[in-house]
């Protein structure tokens, strides 16, 4: 029933974010002018910043609905000298009953304009709003602060660009104490990067946060991501997809309470700045059972039965090929089932596999025509078998330089263009990763991958196709168990500082044989309790499955 259950949020997702965001006629306004949209949950008064095109004057317009019909906008009582100074990112909180945004205007009554944002609030009076009151210097500092928005209880979350920002403009969240803003927080290193994390939306009841930011993976210029508070703790930002994001800016993000609708403003850039309202329905608690969801057994029962490892797919997604074992792994077997009808066939034996001790660790070459897979000969070895009219061809020893009759290789992935990545026991460490590029037909001297490898063990990469990132096993210090899978990006022919995939995919125990779905959907691994120094597994060993929108994959 819980496996149905996730299929279905997983179907409805799909159905959902499917629909594109749509500019919102909801409230007039001028067209390709505007940003910072907000309303108060009584649906009858709503705010936004004009921008005029230019951003050289900029003030807070308000919208009110009487008699079920919105009015003409005017300028709200508080933002009345476009030109003068400027006011952004209006803020309505949960109550209604105040009104944060950010402005350069003075602070002392006939000082100078602030070279610099500070965050003002005005609250609601039997008469209107009330003059704007600055926060203090607590929550502003003496570089800009940027969109701040409210829980119920009144905690604030804003960007800003103060000394202790991790980057260029991170997130910080304060509460008042006896009347008091208290020093603000960093949200921490989950949401902040060194890049630009800025436009904080905060749910009422502080259970996800909304935030824009430029970091590595994004659709184009800044994107809107989603983070959910799991026991106070922030999961890994999320990005919310081409539904809502796409080339050019997506910032200030806004919900009501309650509801499913996604207000936010997208941003062209050029001589004049092109900018206007959107919104799209976004099914938060969906989203959040999906972000916040562990890995699963892959087909627990059928594909999966306590005893399998590994996972390969053919192309077409159809075939899946798994290893299975006895405890101490003396034989493993490569088997191979069917998707058809809507369901995966019972495994059976792949031909080549059944007469031999050990075969496991299949991969299947991106254009389907080759099985890499490890055999047991001399010492356990890298083995190749073709693609036939009549199913998989008489195996035989990968050619070429990269088995050794003294160490073991094995686990072997392919790049595109035919480079191999594999792990191998020779040198002077455990296991490490090497490279071997093809020429002719056979591969090359390995080079030991540098920036990847360490003293301690790592093995088991899967490399993109086109070499862009690596997933890798490691018994790393910073680990949450036994082995972790980690991650790591090849720009300009250097390997970046692997990053551990966290919490969604490691466990306490081995984590281990990375694979995705030919369609880029899922993301597989093995995992096994295989106490340190024993020889054999205590416990279940299988393949588990999860969304692979969790791995922080960078987009072209």
């Amino acid at each position: 029933m819980q496996r149905l259950i996730a299929l279905g949020c997983l179907l409805i997702l799909t159905q959902t974010l499917l629909a594109q965001a749509t500019r919102t006629a909801e409230i007039p306004h001028p067209a390709d002018e505007t940003f910072g949209f907000s309303m108060n949950q009584a649906r009858d008064q709503a705010f936004y910043v004009w921008s005029r095109g230019g951003r050289d004057t900029m003030n807070i317009y308000s919208v009110v609905k009487k008699k079920g019909k919105w009015q003409k906008p005017a300028p709200a009582s508080f933002s009345l000298k476009p030109g003068v100074w400027k006011d952004i990112d209006p803020f309505v909180t949960p109550d209604g009953q105040q009104v944060y945004f950010q402005s350069n205007r003075p602070v002392k009554p006939g000082g100078n304009v602030n070279k610099q944002f500070d965050i003002w609030m005005v609250s609601k009076t039997p008469k209107g709003w009330s003059e704007a009151k600055h926060l203090g210097n607590i929550v502003n500092s003496d570089s800009s602060e940027a969109f701040a928005s409210v829980t119920r209880d009144g905690r604030l979350y804003y960007g800003s660009m103060r000394k202790e920002s991790y980057g260029k403009l991170d997130i910080f969240s304060s509460v008042i104490k006896d009347g008091v803003w208290q020093t603000p927080v960093n949200a921490g290193m989950t949401i902040n990067t060194s890049q630009h994390e800025t436009n904080p939306f905060i749910a009422h009841d502080e259970s996800f946060l909304i935030l824009s930011t430029e970091t590595d993976g994004n659709y184009g210029d800044n994107d809107l991501y989603i983070s959910f508070n799991v026991n106070g703790h922030w999961t890994k930002p999320w990005n919310l997809g081409s539904a809502v994001n796409s080339s050019i800016a997506e910032f200030c993000p806004f919900m009501l309470p309650g509801e499913d609708t996604l207000y936010f403003a997208r941003l062209e850039k050029g001589k004049r700045f092109k900018e206007d309202l959107y919104k799209v329905y976004l099914p938060v608690s969906t989203l959040r059972q999906l972000v916040t969801g562990k890995a699963s057994i892959f087909e627990d029962g059928l594909l999966s039965e306590g005893n399998t490892m590994n996972t390969a797919f053919e192309p077409d997604g159809k075939t899946v090929y798994i290893a299975r074992s006895n405890s101490n792994r003396s034989v493993v077997k490569i088997f191979q089932s069917h998707f058809s009808n809507g369901k995966w066939s019972e495994p059976v034996v792949v031909p080549f596999s059944q007469n031999v001790a050990y075969t496991g660790l299949p991969y299947v070459t991106t254009d389907g025509r080759k099985m890499i897979f490890s055999a047991n000969g001399k010492s356990k070895d890298i083995w190749v078998s073709d693609k036939t009219p009549n199913g998989w061809g008489d195996p035989y020893p990968l050619p070429g330089k990269v088995n050794t009759n003294e160490h073991a290789e094995y686990f072997a992935t392919m790049t595109s263009s035919g480079t191999l990545y594999f792990s191998s026991e020779r040198g002077d460490s455990k296991c490490d990763i090497y490279r071997s590029e093809r020429v002719n037909g056979e591969w090359q001297q390995p080079v030991r991958v540098e920036g990847i490898n360490t003293n301690a063990s790592e093995s088991n990469p899967l490399i993109a196709p086109d070499e862009s990132y690596m997933i890798f096993m490691a018994d790393r210090p910073d680990g949450f168990g036994g082995y972790d899978l980690y991650i790591s990006y090849r720009e300009n022919g250097t390997w970046s500082t692997p990053l551990n995939l966290g919490p969604e995919i490691n466990s306490d125990v081995h984590d281990f044989q990375p694979a995705l779905s030919p369609d880029g959907k899922y993301f597989y691994f093995t995992r096994t309790p295989w106490p340190t120094g024993s020889d054999k597994r205590y416990g279940r060993e299988d393949v588990y499955r999860i969304d692979a929108r969790v791995l922080p994959l960078k987009r072209k």
